[in-house]
């Protein structure tokens, strides 16, 4: 996936504080830091679409904090 992490004074009026925990079998991935609502959407939508899909994140789990500035 390609989302830029942004500092906060860059989001403007709108932007969420993301904190992204993927487990698997390659072990635990976290993400921390401001994005911008665009990128959070596009995020969203793939976790959607690959949920959605037939092929399932077999031994993953996603765990999302999000928060609005």
């Amino acid at each position: 996936m390609g989302w830029d992490i942004v500092n906060e004074e860059e989001l403007g009026d709108i932007g969420y504080f993301i904190e992204l925990e993927k487990e698997n079998v390659t072990g635990t991935k976290l993400m921390v830091g401001w994005i911008k609502e665009v990128e959070l959407n596009i995020l969203l939508s793939s976790v959607r679409e690959s949920l959605e899909s037939k092929m399932s994140y077999v031994n993953s789990n996603w765990v999302f904090k999000i928060a609005k500035n």
